[in-house]
Parts: structure tokens; sequence; C-alpha cells
């Protein structure tokens, strides 16, 4: 994919970042709130088998602060909306370039 998702959405990819167990990315909203996704390989041990999963985000920052979360350090923005969870979703399961 081209690093956009669908106009209608709103969302534009503004980054990506490799984790330990498959890769992260920060869109932006329409209205330039941060939105964290990611896209993640696993070994399910009773499959016993790799198996993908991926995490999208309901709002935009959080105001907890969890110290083992990367979002905290985004400021608590708003909710997304449906069209924007869904295009997180739509994009990372549609991507070209999956982790291994």
């Amino acid at each position: 994919m081209n690093g956009s998702i669908e106009p209608l959405t709103g969302l534009r990819l503004l980054s990506r970042r490799r984790l330990d167990d498959g890769e992260g990315f920060v869109f932006a909203t329409g209205d330039g709130y941060p939105v964290l996704a990611a896209d993640k390989v696993f070994f399910d041990p009773l499959e016993k088998r790799r198996k993908r999963k991926i995490g999208v985000s309901v709002s935009s920052g959080c105001g907890v602060g969890c110290r083992y979360c990367f979002t905290r350090q985004y400021r608590t923005g708003r909710a997304l909306t449906a069209a924007e969870i869904l295009a997180q979703a739509e994009w990372l399961t549609l991507r070209n370039d999956p982790p291994e």
C-alpha cells in the first residue's frame, strides 16, 4: 500500500516502527489527532503455528498513563469514529507487507 487510507476515513499514515514481534504505526486523523495501530505475529502453542494479530485504537491518546503503554505519550484527544476504527483494521489486513 502507498501509506494512505481511503480519503473517506480521513486517516493518514505518519510513521511506522519495527517492534520485537511485529510493527507499529502512527496515523493522523483529518483533524490532526494521533492514532496508533499494531500488526503482530505470535506463535500459538495449542495449534503449533504462527498467527497474526492486529491492534487498533478506539480513541486518540489516553489519559490513564500506564507505564507499559506507548499511547501514554499522546494527550487525550477524542473518540474515533467507526469509520476511523475500521479503516485501521482494513489497512492492517490489506497491506502488502505484513510482519513475518
